[in-house]
């Protein structure tokens, strides 16, 4: 693992970069050495996402593209989709919803 970034109390604090020997790679935010606040993340399969971080995991709002092309936009809690959100599919198609803990 490589880390590029401002520590604290020997633990990643500010911003910084992570990139894992596994390709996935974490631009953002750190606090007491986990992602919190504002990231972007890529994944070796391709996926992206862009958004908010709480207590090193995907929380708040935030945008994750799939490799097939579609996109979800919304609500996100402990990783999975939480609250308002759209998912826009690759041929254009739209679907607005509410999910609860990743359950439309």
């Amino acid at each position: 693992m490589f880390y590029e970034g401002n520590y604290h109390n020997d633990r990643r604090s500010g911003k910084g970069i992570v990139r894992t020997s596994k390709g996935e790679e974490y631009h953002g935010r750190w606090l007491d050495g986990k992602r919190e606040g504002r990231g972007k993340s890529t994944s070796p399969d391709g996926r992206t996402y862009v958004g908010s971080w709480q207590n090193n995991k995907k929380g708040g709002q935030g945008c994750m593209v799939y490799p097939d092309g579609h996109r979800y936009e919304g609500g996100w809690s402990n990783n999975v989709l939480h609250g308002d959100g759209r998912i826009t599919f690759p041929n254009g198609e739209v679907m607005i919803g509410r999910w609860d803990m990743d359950q439309q």
